[in-house]
Formats: C-alpha cells, sequence, structure tokens
C-alpha cells in the first residue's frame, strides 16, 4: 500500500490513498478522463452464497456512479479488518446467521459490519446482510417465529419512523417486494429504528445509526436467482406452502413496480455512498495541476425501464 499521496500507475488507473476517515486509511481510484482525473466511488460488496449475487443493484448502483468491489467469502476470498471503500454492501445467502460452523467467515463478516457502523460507512444489508448486522451490533436473529416468506409480498413503512430518512421517507406506505427467507431479526441493536414491517416478519427493514440500513427483503433479485431460491421441493419453498411457477408468475407481474421501486430506492443508496466519498475525498482538489471530480451522472433514480427485463428474462 502507498503512503498518503503517492501515486501508483496500474493500467491507466491511478490509485491513491489520501487520507484517513474514522481513523481509517481510505483509498480512491482516479481515471483519467481527457484533462480531468475522475474519481471511482467503490463499495465493498460481501457475496456469501454461489446464486447471491448483487443482481439488479451491480447495475442500478453502476449507473448511478459507483461500482462494486465484490469478495466472494463462500470461495475463501478474504475480507479486510476495516472498510476502506466508499460503501458496504452484506448480500444474502442459505445458511443461517447463526451457522458459524456453515458459514465459517461469518465472524469476520459481522467484525466488519460493526466496524462500517462505528466508522459511519454508508452500510446496506440484506436479507442474511440485514441479519448478521443486527447480530454484529448488539441485536439477535435466528430461525423466523413466524411463516416462512417466499416470493411477492408487501411491506408497511412506518411512516413515522421513516419521516427524513434519507432511502425510505419517499416510498409509499405499501411497496412490493420479493422476499425468500426462514431466519429473521429477533431483537434490534441498541439504537435502531424500525422503518418497516409485514405481519410475518416485525423488522423488515431498519436504520442503526446515520448511514446504515438492513432491510430482510431482495430488492437485486433477478429471475434466475428467485427460480433457484423457489424450486420445487426446496426447503423454503416447501415451508412456505407456494408453487414456484405462481410465484416466479407474481414476481414477472410485479416487475414494472419493482423495478420503480428499488431503482430509486439504489439510486438513493448510490447518492449517499458518493456524499460519503466526496467527504473522504474534499482536500486533494488538484492532482499534478489537473482537476479532481468525483463522476457524476445525470439522475441516479432515473435507471428504470432498461432494467426490466432483466427482473423478468435475465
Amino acid at each position: 500500500m502507498s503512503p498518503p499521496g503517492e501515486v501508483v500507475r496500474s493500467g491507466g488507473a491511478i490509485p491513491v490513498r489520501l487520507a484517513r476517515h474514522h481513523g481509517v486509511a481510505c483509498r480512491s481510484t482516479f481515471e483519467c478522463v481527457g484533462s480531468v482525473i475522475v474519481m471511482k466511488v467503490e463499495v465493498l460488496a460481501v457475496q456469501n452464497s454461489d446464486n447471491g449475487g448483487p443482481g439488479l443493484l451491480a447495475e442500478w448502483l453502476s449507473a448511478a456512479g459507483v461500482d462494486l468491489d465484490i469478495v466472494r467469502v463462500f470461495a475463501g476470498e478474504k475480507l479486510p479488518a476495516r472498510v476502506s471503500a466508499h460503501g458496504l454492501l452484506v448480500l444474502g445467502g442459505a445458511p443461517s446467521p447463526r451457522d458459524d460452523d456453515v458459514a465459517p467467515w461469518f465472524p469476520q463478516v459481522r467484525a466488519l459490519l460493526a466496524a462500517a457502523v462505528e466508522d459511519q460507512v454508508p452500510t446496506l444489508g440484506i436479507c442474511l446482510g440485514h441479519q448478521l448486522m443486527a447480530m454484529a451490533c448488539g441485536g439477535d436473529a435466528g430461525p423466523a417465529r413466524g411463516e416462512a416468506e417466499v416470493g411477492l409480498e408487501e411491506i408497511q413503512i412506518d411512516r413515522f419512523a421513516a419521516a427524513g430518512d434519507p432511502l425510505f421517507e419517499s416510498l409509499p406506505e405499501f411497496v412490493p417486494v420479493v422476499e425468500s427467507h426462514q431466519d429473521e431479526v429477533w431483537e434490534l441493536p441498541p439504537g435502531a429504528i424500525a422503518l418497516a414491517s409485514t405481519p410475518s416478519c416485525r423488522y423488515q427493514a431498519y436504520r442503526l445509526g446515520r448511514c446504515a440500513w438492513g432491510v430482510q427483503f431482495h430488492p437485486e433479485v433477478t429471475a434466475p436467482n428467485y427460480l433457484g431460491w423457489g424450486r420445487s421441493g426446496s426447503p423454503l419453498q416447501t415451508a412456505a406452502g407456494k408453487d414456484p411457477v405462481e410465484l416466479l408468475a407474481a414476481c414477472e407481474a410485479a416487475a414494472p413496480r419493482l423495478i420503480a421501486t428499488w431503482s430509486g430506492f439504489a439510486g438513493r443508496f448510490a447518492e449517499i455512498v458518493r456524499q460519503h466519498a466526496d467527504r473522504m475525498d474534499r482536500h486533494p482538489k488538484t492532482f499534478d495541476g489537473i482537476a479532481v471530480r468525483p463522476s457524476t451522472v445525470a439522475d441516479p433514480e432515473s435507471v428504470t425501464e432498461a432494467a426490466a427485463p432483466r427482473l423478468i428474462r435475465a
């Protein structure tokens, strides 16, 4: 790792460790675009299972100027002790959040989540990630005490709790989601704010601190991984007692609403990440006499229709 301010040229990109944020060394990557150096904004994404990738979130975040650095912990890839990227995304997966024997990387994921919350790094935990973050920060999670949820559901936003929340305030009271879980958060961490629920699951979403969120549902879902989750004979599908063909048909029919809702959600999270990146890298405004600025997109919430076919057919 180069010392702060030292340039290491690699393949046209210029990685520069610029500053320390909450005591953590922060590294940004810059690319030359004409006479301007453009800062790349990155989120560290933790993938917990082979079929649990970032899905449409990767596309939506990329369109909003945020790249994903995916660490496939299920395949043995190593996690850092703290997040030096501009954000953290912890994805879902098949293991229960208490299955450290099945997923021996879970203690490292929980430690990383706790550090990210402490360092005020924008963080999003999805399904298993939502549960692991609760456990990491003083809450608890385990087998669902209500019914398993699979397929299309509606969550109810707590309008009072969501007032002023940058991700949830603009959502209507009832919004469609795709679910696939038989575990849940039992107890929120101290200070966390519950933002959404269903009749079967009290904590569908929460915010912890200024910029960390957990969601039990899957805003990133695409047809292939949904088919895998709901395949005939799977324990989760059997527990839910639903026909996988009907599950998929309902998900496809709701695709326009799902896309409109969760692409905007991704755009808002991207903006929070970009604001964090700007705070981290605020001081170096020039580099070798060339202006430095973050990359920009015209409207991070406008990425909707292009992704719709992928939800249905990708």
